[in-house]
């Protein structure tokens, strides 16, 4: 599974390949650190999208491929 990295300036961190389960897409350290990764086969009614935590999204958010975004703890 070769994915290049969803924006600038993130880098693979896992023990698996780019963009599977076994890692995260991150950038920064520390308290401004934010990380993103893909979860396109999640089944309905959520559906495709990426997971995002970082500053100020604690609990995380899901990330929709059309856009649309939520907070994953509410």
């Amino acid at each position: 599974m070769d994915q290049p990295p969803p924006a600038e300036g993130f880098e693979w961190k896992g023990k698996g390949e780019p963009g599977s389960k076994q890692g995260n897409w991150v950038k920064g350290e520390h308290s401004s650190q934010e990380t993103l990764r893909p979860d396109f086969n999640h089944p309905e009614p959520i559906g495709p999208h990426w997971d995002y935590y970082g500053p100020g999204f604690d609990e995380g958010a899901r990330l929709y491929l059309d856009g649309k975004w939520e907070f994953k703890g509410k």
